[in-house]
């Protein structure tokens, strides 16, 4: 088994043979996401009060509520699912992983490495101050699939030879830069 400095890297052990890295947590996603929760739940609570105020139908009243809703469920899930995110080394290949949500990258595929900062793009799918999830367009880059606790600051990109680019922000940078070019070699 490996060690390295940061003790955000966990390993599995013998029996998957992975290594997971963890990304630097940031505490602005969980203030950023509890406090749109709150707004939307407030929201949510002013149109229901607000309804049934005016004597609507119950109807009425759940169907002008399901925006909302629908968003509140949505946000709780992104809170939910934040911890989990991590890079995982295996034997067959990179895993980036949130939640349900995974991609994995062939070591085969990965073209280049590059530590960079992206630009904001005002077009964007799953950002807020600390968290970057799915495919997010960046004006200096393009499309990004990103698993980052970073949305534009010291973002690792992975770039592969099917034209994907991925966004990552490992805590432990080195330690991973170290065993995926490993992997890298491994695989040429």
């Amino acid at each position: 088994m490996k060690n390295y400095k940061s003790s955000t890297t966990e390993q599995l052990g013998e029996i998957r043979g992975s290594l997971i890295f963890r990304p630097k947590y940031s505490k602005w996603a969980y203030v950023f996401l509890s406090l749109i929760i709150i707004f939307v739940a407030l929201v949510l609570g002013g149109v229901i009060w607000v309804f049934k105020q005016e004597g609507s139908a119950i109807t009425t009243i759940i169907l002008r509520s399901i925006p909302f809703g629908l968003l509140l469920i949505f946000l709780l899930f992104g809170l939910l699912i934040y911890h989990t995110m991590r890079y995982e080394i295996r034997d067959d290949g990179l895993y980036l992983v949130c939640g349900p949500f995974y991609s994995k990258i062939d070591y085969g595929k990965i073209k280049s490495l590059e530590k960079t900062d992206l630009t904001l793009d005002v077009t964007s799918s799953w950002r807020i101050p600390g968290y970057a999830l799915f495919n997010v367009p960046y004006g200096n880059k393009g499309i990004i699939k990103m698993y980052s606790t970073s949305a534009l600051k010291n973002i690792l990109l992975i770039k592969t030879s099917d034209g994907k680019q991925y966004g990552i922000t490992p805590a432990d940078e080195e330690g991973f830069l170290k065993e995926l070019e490993a992997r890298i070699k491994g695989n040429r």
